[in-house]
């Protein structure tokens, strides 16, 4: 899995409002975290949907977070962004295994160990911690056997 420009713009932007705690102008968002002012609205615009920001329009206006910065995940903004967060197709749809193998195979038992690990470690880290900067991946932990 690779996250998307789109994805990782959105992780920013989410971090910079959580950090300014007040409005922000799309053009400072723009200018500091070096996103083309096009992306930052239309990102803006599906963090709006989803329930993450709020959009203030004219001249005082901006985004703001509505929700806590301990209230949101990475897996939150990832998920949103992402069509898949799936490290493996087969993970996604056991239809895609071209065997048919999903229940008996080592490598898709692998692959599903490491989603959890993955997916849990996301889940587990908010916005909050990083603006305390306390924040390392605990993926060192031992894969489940197969």
């Amino acid at each position: 899995m690779q996250l998307s420009l789109t994805t990782d713009y959105a992780l920013r932007m989410i971090h910079y409002l959580s950090a300014k705690k007040t409005i922000v102008p799309s053009s400072e968002i723009s200018e500091n975290l070096n996103i083309p002012q096009q992306y930052v609205q239309s990102i803006g615009r599906k963090l709006k949907k989803a329930g993450y920001v709020n959009i203030m329009l004219g001249t005082a206006g901006g985004l703001s977070l509505i929700k806590k910065p301990a209230e949101i995940s990475i897996y939150d903004i990832v998920l949103l962004m992402e069509n898949s967060i799936k490290i493996n197709r087969c993970l996604a749809d056991e239809k895609l295994c071209n065997r048919a193998a999903s229940s008996y195979c080592v490598i898709h038992a692998y692959f599903a160990g490491l989603q959890s690990l993955v997916e849990q470690d996301m889940q587990s880290v908010t916005f909050a911690d990083f603006l305390k900067k306390k924040v390392t991946p605990k993926l060192y932990l031992t894969l489940p056997s197969y």
